[in-house]
């Protein structure tokens, strides 16, 4: 039975004097979905538009995936109806799963031309987390944020993403609780594989800086210490960014995974958000220490590249102000809203403690997953 759903704007006024229906194809080939990417103004969506005379839903969803990326499909059923009402408009999206059978010549619009419109097959998984930033725009672009609420839905609502990481357990949580030597401890004893912290730098050397512009902001650093010379404010936007971007590539690599059919243990930046549409609440866990644990010690770890960033902070006219400066970015990352926000997503949470062993962290780790028989 098809599903229906209503997603009313705020700037709804109530009733509707003019209707629009548009169809739209979710076209899938493995674990990859077919989207269109506007490149001009770095737009994705589901492809499909508008209903013409007297053609059915089918034929429309048909003729407008091959318009928009030259692959002809056969359409399934219905399977779900979104309905947006904004202003004085309702616009029901009738949407089908569509079966590639074949090619042709894509016939775009000028405006879609000058979009930059291209056909691009993308993780399934990748898709949503670009769709769940919907919110985002909410005060810079109503058009896309209603628009990749709408594909976001859709795709949530038709995919049953939880059975595809059925095997993967997900810890998040702040610096210095012992994620990473928790999964790779996991990963030993259960014969399972480890994504340890930053294992997406696999994937940084391929990445389209205009796609990624926060992953790929060093690659055309002339200057190190430009880094480490921004306003707190502008690195924590940087590093939000990057978490926006880390999780994209952490789902792109996820789906390789599951193909082997071990368990996967993952040091993850996914958000909240996603970890929820992802993954039953058993397979994720919180670990969190004292925020100002990660402002105080952050020089304290041998890592090179931590060490690279001090020598840099240390070469600066006033070293004592440029590290003041980089530990008001450090505190505004690792602030207490950011803390509460996670012990309060629901999952379950385990503090750091200085007085436990590795040992029996990890079989509270093993409790909260449920991997003790």
């Amino acid at each position: 039975m098809m599903k229906r759903i209503d997603i009313v704007g705020e700037n709804y006024f109530g009733n509707y004097t003019r209707t629009r229906t548009s169809c739209r194809g979710i076209v899938l080939d493995g674990d990859k979905i077919l989207l269109t990417y506007e490149s001009a103004v770095d737009q994705w969506m589901i492809p499909g538009g508008g209903l013409e005379g007297n053609e059915s839903p089918e034929d429309c969803c048909v003729r407008e995936v091959a318009e928009e990326t030259g692959y002809r499909i056969e359409v399934e059923p219905c399977v779900l109806e979104i309905d947006e009402y904004y202003e004085e408009g309702k616009f029901p999206n009738f949407y089908f799963f569509g079966k590639v059978i074949g090619q042709c010549e894509m016939k775009l619009t000028e405006q879609e031309i000058e979009r930059g419109t291209k056909p691009r097959w993308i993780p399934i998984d990748e898709a949503i987390a670009i769709f769940s930033a919907h919110a985002s725009y909410a005060d810079t672009d109503e058009m896309r944020r209603g628009m990749y609420l709408r594909e976001y839905t859709a795709l949530t609502e038709s995919l049953d993403r939880k059975k595809r990481f059925e095997n993967v357990y997900f810890i998040n949580g702040t610096a210095y609780a012992g994620k990473s030597t928790m999964v790779k401890l996991l990963a030993e004893k259960h014969h399972g594989i480890a994504c340890e912290e930053n294992y997406h730098d696999a994937l940084l050397e391929e990445l389209d800086k205009e796609e990624f512009p926060c992953l790929c902001y060093t690659k055309d650093l002339e200057d190190w210490h430009d880094f480490i010379r921004r306003s707190p404010e502008e690195y924590k936007a940087w590093i939000d960014g990057v978490s926006k971007e880390c999780e994209i590539l952490e789902l792109r690599i996820l789906d390789e995974l599951v193909k082997e059919n071990q368990l996967i243990f993952v040091d993850t930046n996914i958000s909240m958000e996603t970890l929820k549409e992802i993954a039953e609440p058993d397979h994720v866990l919180i670990m969190v220490a004292d925020p100002m644990i990660s402002v105080n010690r952050f020089f304290e770890r041998p890592d090179r590249e931590k060490q690279f960033l001090y020598r840099l902070i240390m070469e600066e006219p006033d070293p004592e102000a440029a590290m003041e400066n980089y530990r008001q970015g450090l505190m505004l990352i690792n602030s207490q809203e950011n803390y509460d926000h996670l012990v309060h997503s629901g999952f379950r949470v385990i503090e750091r403690d200085e007085e436990r062993s590795i040992e029996e962290t990890l079989s509270l780790v093993e409790d909260a997953f449920g991997l003790k028989h």
